[in-house]
């Protein structure tokens, strides 16, 4: 028995006709994880601790079976592409490793869950989604991850639908420096919007431009997207792309998008 919350986690064994009892639990939200030694049944409650004692049932049944569905968008029937999904469990305090989610059906435990899949070049992800489930957790919490987020229940079977799309966009630029070519400099995208980064499966792609100082990105989800070519930082996030007021560009579906970009220079 697992008991969590967003200042940590406390583990303890119990019967399953029998129960636990944890003491100086602060007031606060928690979620309770259960699971029989091999993992073959699990449950999995949401419990709110407002008052000196609470007590809860957690209900331990065999694991969900749930089918994993690909579509293409705009299309209503399923779609054969070659995908590969990856998901990590989380509660409130932590999340697990991620691990390759094999299909087209499995078992998952109880929970909240976070998805992402690596689709082939030229196409992206353009949502993953648990059909008729409930909303997922801290919709709009500040810290909004990267991944998809999917609450998984505890009932018998459910469907993870994922749409992919081919109508991705690219950007086709060259770095120059005093309106000459600047090979090698390395440059840096930014997506903005979080759909985007959840898409694209990662918060920002770097690549290095060749002797002419040519790059490009492929496969993107259309979209705005801020650009950044230096040699004087080796990783960027918001904040930085704010700070050096980074060139922002649209990328429109099925589009090739041609740019410019100036080679920025640290004022320190």
């Amino acid at each position: 028995m697992t008991l969590s919350s967003e200042t940590g986690r406390r583990s303890t064994d119990a019967s399953c006709l029998g129960g636990y009892r944890l003491e100086g639990v602060a007031a606060g939200d928690y979620e309770v994880f259960a699971t029989l030694r091999g993992g073959s049944a699990a449950g999995f409650i949401e419990l709110s601790v407002r008052r000196s004692t609470e007590a809860a049932n957690v209900p331990v049944q065999r694991l969900p079976t749930f089918d994993i569905e690909v579509r293409r968008a705009g299309s209503g029937d399923a779609a054969d592409i070659p995908l590969q999904l990856l998901g990590q469990r989380q509660d409130l305090s932590q999340t697990e490793p991620a691990r390759v989610i094999e299909g087209p059906r499995t078992t998952l435990a109880p929970g909240h869950w976070e998805f992402r899949a690596i689709v082939p070049p030229g196409q992206y992800v353009e949502s993953i989604v648990q059909l008729y489930g409930r909303a997922p957790r801290r919709s709009e919490d500040e810290n909004v991850s990267d991944w998809y987020p999917v609450f998984i229940p505890a009932r018998s079977s459910f469907r993870l639908r994922i749409t992919v799309s081919d109508q991705s966009g690219r950007i086709a630029g060259q770095v120059v420096a005093k309106s000459r070519p600047s090979p090698g400099t390395p440059v840096f995208l930014w997506p903005v919007a979080v759909a985007t980064r959840r898409s694209l499966s990662s918060p920002v792609l770097q690549v290095w431009p060749d002797t002419e100082g040519r790059f490009q990105f492929d496969s993107l989800p259309p979209g705005d997207y801020r650009l950044l070519a230096t040699f004087d930082v080796k990783e960027v996030d918001a904040e930085l792309i704010e700070l050096t007021e980074a060139l922002t560009v649209n990328v429109e579906a099925s589009q090739v998008t041609s740019i410019k970009l100036p080679v920025w220079v640290a004022p320190w």
